[in-house]
């Protein structure tokens, strides 16, 4: 297992939540993960020479791993530039609505999980597809 790749690969996490603090609209924050999957999978199908899933699926939760602790601290400039997400937040019942940072950091941690599935699947295919030259 390569944990240098895997560490390198997800500070796209942390870019990706710097990038949508302020940057990025939420309506654009989907597209900017699949961006982020797509050149992941590549690099992990042409680095890794096995296991491309569970690179992918490390990388993926190790994004998410960056991604809570700063929303979590961050929660108010996040909010402030995604007002759409506290009028979502308002409709939630009335026992999460007290604690609206433990709950997206749970729903984070689950969006982390199912990301890292998803990034394992794309690195999986991706290395069905990349053709690697043999040294």
């Amino acid at each position: 297992m390569n944990r240098k790749l895997i560490f390198a690969l997800s500070s796209f996490g942390l870019i990706m939540a710097l990038s949508t603090e302020s940057l990025v609209a939420l309506r654009y924050e989907a597209l900017g993960w699949m961006v982020v999957f797509v050149i992941s999978a590549y690099i992990i199908s042409t680095v890794c020479k096995d296991k491309y899933f569970l690179h992918g699926l490390l990388v993926g939760m190790l994004n998410y791993l960056w991604v809570i602790p700063y929303r979590f601290f961050s929660h108010g400039m996040y909010i402030q530039a995604h007002s759409n997400l506290m009028i979502a937040l308002e409709e939630i019942p009335m026992p999460y609505r007290d604690h609206p940072r433990l709950l997206l950091a749970s729903i984070w941690v689950v969006v982390g999980i199912v990301s890292g599935l998803i990034l394992g699947l794309f690195s999986h295919m991706a290395s069905r597809m990349v053709t690697k030259t043999i040294e």
